[in-house]
């Protein structure tokens, strides 16, 4: 996932593992370990305020905000371990799909392993849509 300005890239990888590339010097700048993830299967930037929503492969999403990574140093190994402003744990199977919406006020996320496993979450409050999807949704 790039963010905005395209200056880095974001890449998931086993672990629970996130790498951060920056696209100027061709080269992984951090390593962001997941909080409680076993492993990265989505990773979405909003296109505005600086929120990065990263799915995984037990079905909770987190969401961190991105100028909170650049202040932290990493441990021992060089890895970020930061705390996720919230971990959304409404779906139970692999996240597929995260997407933030134009203005970066919701972001969908889904899987494909089961029907109607979609949510919509509010971003400011990291809050889930309890009124969506219904019986009637196709």
């Amino acid at each position: 996932a790039f963010p905005p300005d395209g200056t880095y890239l974001y890449s998931g990888g086993g672990a629970g593992l996130v790498y951060v590339w920056d696209m100027r010097m061709r080269r992984c700048v951090r390593k962001v370990a997941d909080e409680g993830s076993v492993g990265v299967s989505a990773i979405a930037c909003a296109p505005v305020g600086g929120l990065l929503a990263i799915g995984s492969t037990s079905g909770v999403v987190n969401t961190y905000d991105t100028k909170t990574l650049d202040q932290l140093n990493g441990g021992d190994d060089g890895t970020l371990r930061p705390e996720s402003r919230k971990g959304i744990m409404n779906l139970t199977t692999r996240i597929d799909c995260v997407r933030f919406n134009p203005d970066a006020q919701a972001f969908g996320m889904a899987s494909r392993a089961k029907k109607q496993s979609m949510r919509m979450v509010h971003s400011a409050s990291s809050t889930v849509f309890a009124n969506w999807p219904t019986a009637g949704t196709p």
